[in-house]
């Protein structure tokens, strides 16, 4: 979505969707809506599906579940049609959080693993690092606190990618953040003394950035943890002005929870009493009811710890109510799920139809076989009739299976994509580029000598080095296997790429990494030794 090409008035709408993101969603949503109606008027499907983001997350501010809901699973359907990826991920991971927030972890986790996808596909840094922060909380909620550091040290390899932009200048610190306080979490003093330090210097390094809530419940919890009761005490008071102070606890309410999972262990009812009431103040709109529940359960406690039974009873009566919300929303966000789910596999579908029209491989977006097999008829055809020089080449991964083995099937496939990527860079109107199945590849060469040729392997050799390391790829290989020579009336474009797989058979034998050219049959006596191990 390209917004300089929008009129200045949807510009400035989307500068305020922006701006008031998190300070005012009213606005954000009446100026989404305008976005949206000038969308439907230009059948605009990727500001469409913008407009709905806004609006569904602008509503995720006001704690208003079921809008916030019903609009990303529509900016989903929009974005996805319209190949938006940064935006759908942002979708998925707002959805994640909505469902983790309502108690529904198997969806959460869903929607955070389509997020991570759409991540490591297309090289989302910035989202990489906030999907990979959630999922780590939604892990620590569960009791696995090895893997939720894990996951958020997984953040500081896509914290190194990101190139400087002001817009995110939060994000190396709210990381750091997540890492001592999960350290915390696994008791281990020291890391978390590291980790602080290195928070400090972040801040020194950044003094725009504001030390928030998080930031001192953080050192509450450290001190806790050291046994260091005066600094406990005044980190204490610290956390307490900072909690009074976030106007918007929607954006802090695992933090609030967890400051008062503190203060009841601690058996300080006063403050306990005290948040609750301001939390409850803050929630009159929320809609989350896994969040009411938690918060119900404190004013539970606190009942009890008082002996006011009677008011325990109402308040269990309510708590037995916000249950029973509960599983009804449950409920609602599965069905929305599986709706979705649905729909984008019919549109995946549709769309793998219209590439294999387009000619277009689904992975890794190169040219596929039916698109090859009409190049490769023109290619012929005119190396035929003008006796000209037609080179084929066969290519594969070298230990293919051995990398899906070691790193998995998904990092393979970011290994196909680099190698086609590579492969679209040195094509012109002369090298034609396809993906034959599975890991093997092929191009064509128009016209081009056997130097030519060499010279245009070695710089995609290079091209391959170049991306996979960019990408942060495991390291590997290629073998090519090339048949070069000027076709007579007797040929056929298969006795071209018989040939050319000979080829990279040789190569393959011959030590892997490694490059053959043959112009005929009998080119293969020159190998003894990969005749002899096929032949045995």
């Amino acid at each position: 979505m390209n917004r300089t090409s929008y009129p200045q008035e949807i510009q400035n709408l989307i500068c305020i969707c922006e701006s008031e993101r998190f300070s005012d969603p009213a606005t954000v949503i009446e100026s989404a809506e305008k976005i949206h109606s000038y969308a439907d008027e230009i059948c605009d499907t990727a500001l469409a599906g913008y407009s709905d983001f806004c609006i569904g997350d602008a509503y995720f501010t006001k704690c208003d579940s079921e809008d916030c809901m019903r609009y990303i699973n529509a900016a989903i359907q929009e974005l996805h049609s319209a190949s938006e990826w940064q935006l759908l991920g942002e979708c998925y991971n707002l959805f994640g959080i909505l469902c983790e927030h309502q108690g529904n972890v198997s969806d959460a986790i869903e929607s955070y693993s389509q997020a991570i996808l759409l991540v490591e596909n297309h090289h989302l840094n910035v989202l990489g690092t906030m999907v990979h922060a959630n999922l780590s909380n939604l892990l620590h909620k569960g009791g696995d606190n090895e893997t939720a550091l894990k996951e958020v040290l997984e953040c500081r390899k896509y914290l190194a990618r990101i190139t400087e932009d002001d817009r995110y200048d939060y994000l190396p610190i709210q990381i750091q953040i997540n890492i001592a306080r999960t350290y915390v979490y696994l008791k281990q003093k020291d890391k978390v003394a590291e980790e602080l330090q290195l928070l400090e210097k972040m801040f020194d390094s950044k003094p725009e950035q504001t030390k928030d809530f998080d930031y001192y419940l953080l050192y509450l919890s450290y001190f806790d943890l050291c046994h260091d009761a005066d600094n406990e005490s005044l980190a204490l008071e610290k956390t307490i002005r900072a909690f009074h102070n976030c106007e918007y606890k929607v954006d802090y309410l695992d933090d609030c929870i967890e400051f008062m999972r503190y203060l009841k262990r601690k058996g300080n009812y006063v403050l306990l009493k005290e948040l609750v009431k301001e939390m409850e103040y803050s929630t009159t709109s929320n809609d989350f009811t896994d969040t009411l529940m938690n918060i119900q359960d404190y004013k539970i406690a606190i009942l009890q710890h008082e002996g006011r039974w009677g008011a325990l009873l109402d308040e269990l009566r309510k708590y037995h109510s916000m249950s029973l919300k509960h599983k009804r929303q449950v409920y609602n966000v599965t069905k929305v799920m599986m709706d979705m789910r649905y729909t984008l596999t019919e549109s995946e579908k549709t769309n793998f139809m219209l590439q294999e029209r387009l000619g277009t491989d689904e992975l890794t977006n190169i040219a596929n076989r039916q698109r090859l097999n009409d190049i490769s008829d023109k290619f012929f055809d005119s190396a035929l009739e003008n006796r000209l020089y037609l080179g084929v080449e066969m290519l594969d991964i070298d230990n293919f299976k051995q990398i899906n083995d070691t790193y998995g099937h998904q990092v393979g496939d970011l290994c196909l994509c680099a190698l086609a990527d590579a492969m679209k860079a040195i094509e012109d109107h002369d090298i034609f580029c396809a993906r034959y199945g599975g890991d093997e590849f092929i191009i064509l060469f128009q016209n081009l000598s056997d130097g030519d040729i060499r010279q245009t392997t070695e710089q995609l050799r290079k091209k391959l080095v170049e991306y996979t390391s960019s990408r942060n790829l495991p390291e590997f290989t290629i073998s090519q296997g090339i048949c070069n020579r000027v076709p007579v009336f007797y040929n056929r474009i298969w006795d071209f790429t018989s040939l050319a797989d000979k080829a990279l058979y040789i190569a393959k034998r011959t030590g892997r990494n490694n490059m053959i050219i043959l112009h005929q049959e009998n080119d293969i006596y020159e190998y003894p030794e990969a005749i002899y191990k096929r032949n045995d």
